[in-house]
């Protein structure tokens, strides 16, 4: 579990401490407000590729579903069990 936490959260972690800091010391004039409004932009930047990933899978799954209902006739009778 540690070594999870070390590989995987532990960086995004501290990029996000970094933007909020960075953000919360350079433009004061935004306040915690602005420091939370950019950390929230730089995650979803840093989420992009991963949504672009489902896109994909969810594009593929769609053709093959549309595959199926061309070579599978649909029925228009219903089956009930004996």
């Amino acid at each position: 579990m540690n070594l999870f936490y070390n590989i995987v959260i532990l960086p995004i972690e501290s990029i996000l401490e970094f933007v909020f800091c960075f953000t919360l010391e350079k433009f004061d004039v935004l306040g915690v407000g602005g420091a939370i409004v950019s950390v929230s932009l730089i995650m979803n930047f840093l989420a992009l590729p991963l949504y672009n990933v489902a896109d994909a899978l969810q594009l593929k799954e769609r053709n093959i579903q549309k595959s199926m209902a061309v070579s599978m006739p649909a029925r228009n009778f219903l089956i009930l069990p004996v």
